[in-house]
């Protein structure tokens, strides 16, 4: 039976060409715009997830508020990190990331001005998960004058030697040993740059002054640990340290400060929110992000999940209506199947049938759509998106099947015997004058 079925649909896609090709270029059009624009939106909410302790990472921020003037502040003071691994339990590890600047980088002959230069604690690799190539991550950040270089920037530097153990020359004057090649940071990290040099190697990392604010701070916490509860205990140990250095600064005392209406207080935020909302959700200014850092918008992302679901809904009613414009023409052929015995069921699986095949031809013709899409996407985006088939296309397939015969026309036909019955009218057949009574 079910291979009738197809045969009966071949006939039906042969007889009626132009319909067919409207009816599945339309769904394979929205269906093509609909994977592309997920493709997309799944893309920005899968930053930083790539590290093995993602869901235990926060960042640290400060939240003020100094004479009505609110800000937070991306950066921290240099003792924060530290100071918390020691004072509270439920923080596992701690790393703070500070930049460099722009400097002359020599190998032998070879000169090239960097940019994307940062210094970080020995505990950067046990925070964020980065391959290593070559050297070992434990130690590699470990002693002073140290540098760790990504694959990009060994090779532009050493070809495909192993440089571990060799030294660049910063500036013509201070000498950085190699002490390890990571992979490159991924796409899908909000923080990337070309080289790491060990904090140790500056002393004034150690300064206790809680009210600069050069470095990003993040911790690791225990798993199982109440965020809110760490946050809170957080803000109770570095309020104490904060008051002697606000009524030196301010010649004012922090009770005195806070009673003015004045805020000054560090806050959490979930390093899996870093990129898609930090701009709106926690309101931090974006000048005091890196320069190296990505920050994205989650109001894209939604305005791109309405759209995509908005042109996916349009694709299927369009396939709805214009099947269910055909059903008049196939009235007859519905009336003679029920006259010579054929059930309501299995008119209803033929039709059903036919828009699920119509559905998965559209399908495929939506997926060599997507293929030819994404390069001109990815080049005006600026992504790398790739099309995994199961996830992006099976599932929009199947919620497209299922709502494109919710109503198809073959319930609509499968009915129409017995509006005929019930009236006690005969149906055409043909041309010819002849009836099939229905009594």
């Amino acid at each position: 039976m079910l291979l009738n079925y197809f045969k009966i649909t071949y006939r039906n896609l042969l007889t009626n060409k132009g319909v067919s090709a409207i009816n599945i270029i339309g769904l394979a059009l929205g269906i093509a715009c609909s994977i592309v624009l997920f493709l997309f939106i799944l893309d920005e909410l899968n930053f930083d997830v790539f590290n093995k302790k993602a869901s235990q990472t926060y960042r640290l921020y400060v939240h003020s508020s100094i004479n009505n003037e609110e800000a937070n502040n991306a950066k921290t003071a240099p003792p924060a990190g530290p100071t918390l691994v020691q004072i509270l339990p439920e923080v596992l590890t701690q790393t703070r990331i500070g930049y460099f600047g722009v400097h002359d980088l020599r190998y032998k002959d070879k000169v090239f001005r960097e940019n994307s230069i940062y210094t970080a604690d020995s505990t950067y690799f046990d925070v964020f998960t980065l391959p290593f190539i070559h050297g070992d991550p434990s130690i590699a950040l470990k002693n002073p004058n140290s540098i760790v270089l990504t694959e990009t920037m060994a090779r532009k530097y050493f070809g495909p030697e192993n440089p571990t153990g060799k030294s660049l020359l910063v500036d013509g004057t201070n000498s950085y040993q190699i002490t390890g090649v990571m992979k490159d940071f991924p796409t899908k990290s909000h923080f990337r740059c070309d080289f790491l040099l060990s904090m140790s190697t500056y002393p004034e990392v150690n300064q206790q002054n809680w009210l600069q604010g050069n470095y990003s701070t993040y911790i690791v916490l225990k798993e199982g640990v109440d965020p809110t509860r760490v946050e809170h205990k957080m803000q109770q140990a570095i309020f104490a340290r904060l008051g002697p250095e606000i009524e030196k600064a301010l010649g004012i005392s922090m009770q005195q400060f806070l009673a003015n209406g004045n805020v000054f207080e560090y806050r959490m935020q979930p390093l899996l929110s870093i990129y898609l909302h930090a701009k709106r959700q926690y309101n931090i200014d974006p000048n005091t992000e890196w320069g190296n850092a990505r920050i994205g918008d989650s109001m894209y992302v939604s305005i791109f999940s309405v759209v995509a679901l908005f042109i996916l809904l349009i694709a299927v009613m369009n396939f709805v209506n214009l099947s269910t414009a055909r059903s008049e023409k196939r009235a007859k052929e519905v009336g003679i199947r029920k006259a010579i015995g054929s059930s309501r069921l299995k008119l209803m699986g033929q039709f059903t049938t036919e828009s699920i095949l119509l559905t998965g031809l559209s399908v495929l013709v939506a997926l060599c759509l997507v293929q030819l899409m994404l390069p001109g996407f990815n080049q005006l985006a600026g992504r790398q998106l790739t099309l995994p088939l199961f996830y992006q296309c099976v599932y929009p397939s199947v919620a497209t099947c299922f709502y494109a015969h919710r109503r198809p026309a073959g319930r609509k036909l499968s009915s129409l015997f017995f509006i005929v019955f019930s009236t006690g009218r005969g149906l055409k057949i043909g041309r010819t004058k002849k009836k099939i009574l229905l009594t």
